[in-house]
């Protein structure tokens, strides 16, 4: 029952089970090497998304990693608690589907934008992005980024080309950028 009901606590599993005590299920899950945890967060991924991701992977097995600066850009909701969903599972079970919480972006009002990049071994800076006016003006429309002119002036042409140059002249090499969904 533990195995199906990953998220329910030990007394539920315990009454589903028939009449079993809150502490035997603790103690029979401890046995079988399984435990209450948080649960990962996942962020959303499509079927399509996935499959993308893994021909990327393998066809990039053998490149030189220490040549590539990955980017990304998430938004974060101001003043909101964030509560942790507890989870049952085994060694090695944290990234099974059936194991992590689902997480989806919520527009708010109240919502900013960050941008940042890293390479092996070493961060490179998080960038607050500012949005035109007129988006502020009007509150969060579902918009998740920046248009093309915006992005240019505030990561293209100033933190991500710093990053890039510092990089290339600590190794040595020309590096690649890898954008998410690019």
């Amino acid at each position: 029952t533990l195995r199906k009901h990953h998220f329910k606590s030990y007394k539920w599993v315990g009454q589903e089970a028939g009449g079993y005590t809150e502490s035997q299920v603790c103690r029979t899950a401890i046995t079988a090497g399984y435990h209450r945890r948080t649960a990962c967060p996942k962020p959303f991924l499509s079927a399509r998304a996935i499959q993308k991701r893994l021909k990327w992977a393998q066809e990039n097995r053998k490149r030189n990693w220490l040549q590539l600066v990955w980017t990304d850009e998430m938004s974060l909701r101001l003043g909101e608690v964030v509560t942790a969903h507890r989870v049952t599972r085994g060694p090695g079970e944290a990234y099974l589907p059936e194991t992590v919480t689902p997480s989806f972006p919520t527009p708010s009002k109240q919502t900013i934008m960050v941008w940042g990049c890293i390479a092996h071994g070493k961060k490179g800076p998080l960038v607050r992005l500012s949005f035109p006016d007129e988006r502020k003006a009007s509150g969060w429309k579902g918009g998740r980024g920046l248009d093309a002119e915006g992005y240019v002036k505030q990561v293209l042409e100033g933190p991500l080309w710093d990053f890039c140059q510092e990089v290339q002249a600590a190794r040595g090499v020309e590096v690649l950028v890898v954008e998410d969904g690019a």
